[in-house]
């Protein structure tokens, strides 16, 4: 496997893909394929149209259907040896287009004579297979945001938080899609991302944790950290609209501390306080981003 982030998966199923795929590094065959699949639905603004006539032939999808009640963002059905996409239309634009772009992923993993009958004898028969969830979620994720628009964007000096908003809403995806794209799987600096809501309060703001890309040394995902309370003397005040680097309370290493249940985890407040940490921060009118380094990793690449 080529990444840490992997750790937590099966190893022979992902060696198994790796051999009837023909390639020697599962990721970056995975990136490849999105970035030419991207392209095909790429339009003049660079956006990806998913919906793009040419991306579905090519993906073997059939038709793509609003369903109101369906139980997840999207899902994939096989009929007559083509694909229909079933997706909830009252979503997010953005969080609709990743359920959509993860279904598109799914096709990656399907064989290739059989639509529909696993790729591998090796994945899971009954539910979700976590290597396969992973593996759709890297590439939904890389073609909405193509791995060649990444590298245009990222610099040689600290993370350039800035950029979520913009690059968010430039390609109408997740903010966390574009913090983990930016700020993880290509960087040699491990650091997690939150997006903080900021809340005006008198004269002072406070923040409540809109999400969270935590760094993830072995895959497994952390519990949600959203809706945990952050008081007003823990944001940084900065100049709006740019990324600066500076010490900030050190209990913001805390957030994925107690985190059981979205909205009930302990306000930050509450912990003893502790020496003060160096982070990454940008401000804009109603939002607060912060790349944390991982205690022990320095924060200058």
């Amino acid at each position: 496997m080529t990444t840490d982030f992997t750790a937590h998966l099966n190893d022979a199923l992902w060696k198994d893909l790796e051999r009837r795929l023909g390639t020697s590094d599962l990721v970056e065959w995975l990136e490849k394929e999105a970035q030419r699949v991207a392209n095909l639905g790429r339009k003049r603004s660079g956006q990806i149209d998913v919906s793009s006539p040419e991306l579905l032939r090519d993906r073997g999808i059939g038709k793509l259907r609003a369903m109101p009640y369906i139980p997840a963002l999207a899902t994939i059905h096989s009929r007559g040896g083509v694909y229909e996409i079933r997706y909830a239309p009252y979503q997010r634009p953005e969080d609709t287009r990743f359920g959509i772009a993860h279904e598109l992923a799914h096709t990656f993993w399907f064989s290739r004579t059989h639509p529909g009958e696993p790729l591998s004898p090796l994945q899971r028969a009954l539910g979700d297979d976590p290597t396969i969830e992973w593996l759709c979620n890297r590439g939904g994720a890389a073609i909405l945001l193509p791995r060649e628009d990444v590298m245009a964007s990222l610099g040689d000096g600290p993370p350039a938080l800035h950029l979520i908003p913009h690059l968010s809403k430039h390609y109408v995806v997740p903010e966390r899609l574009v913090a983990r794209r930016l700020f993880q799987e290509f960087s040699c600096t491990r650091v997690s991302i939150v997006g903080i809501s900021l809340k005006t309060l008198g004269s002072s703001q406070a923040g409540t944790v809109a999400w969270l890309a935590p760094f993830q040394r072995n895959g497994r995902r952390s519990k949600s950290a959203t809706g945990r309370a952050v008081p007003a003397d823990m944001i940084p005040q900065i100049p709006l609209g740019s990324t600066h680097e500076l010490e900030v309370d050190g209990r913001w290493l805390l957030l994925e501390e107690g985190t059981a249940a979205a909205g009930r985890a302990r306000p930050l407040h509450l912990y003893a306080e502790r020496p003060e940490c160096r982070a990454w921060v940008c401000r804009t009118v109603d939002t607060l981003y912060l790349a944390i380094p991982k205690e022990g990793a320095s924060a200058a690449r």
